[in-house]
């Protein structure tokens, strides 16, 4: 082989080698890239609560109903209906089930219903003893009882 053939062969297989190189490399970098990647999981969070989506779409013919702290206690039980109690309230014991209710700031709130949709300026503590309630405060009150069957949540 003259020599001139000779470099042409060499230079080729400098430049196949270093093709596989990058292809190889490339390759691992992807494989490094998708395994880095975070995948989405059966406990991602859900989309947060707002205020439109408790009260916006309420079915028509929901009737409004009115609320009083009396003693420093309120008691909530108008079923299918949204309930506003203007002000404060150190106690709101909410029994009804599928309603919304709008509060002010609450020192203990109890939701001993299902299926409530429940704003508040803020709550000091909160008790669940029902199931499927949404619950949005300004802040993250102290919460016990069912959490798993309930969403909490700060705006």
């Amino acid at each position: 082989m003259n020599r001139t053939a000779l470099r042409s062969v060499l230079a080729t297989s400098a430049v196949a080698v270093s093709l596989l190189g990058l292809t190889a490399c490339s390759s691992a970098d992807a494989q490094d890239k998708a395994s880095a990647t975070p995948k989405p999981t059966a406990s991602a969070t859900a989309p947060a609560v707002t205020d439109e989506a408790l009260f916006g779409n309420l079915p028509e013919g929901v009737e409004t109903h009115e609320a009083s702290c009396v003693d420093g206690k309120a008691t909530i039980d108008q079923p299918n209906a949204k309930v506003v109690l203007a002000g404060d309230c150190d106690l709101v014991t909410i029994t009804t089930g599928n309603s919304v209710v709008q509060l002010g700031k609450v020192g203990t709130l109890v939701i001993d219903g299902d299926i409530n949709g429940v704003a508040a300026k803020t709550i000091g503590s909160l008790e669940l003893k029902g199931g499927g309630n949404s619950v949005l405060a300004d802040n993250a009150p102290k919460t016990t009882g069912d959490t798993k069957d309930n969403r909490v949540e700060q705006r």
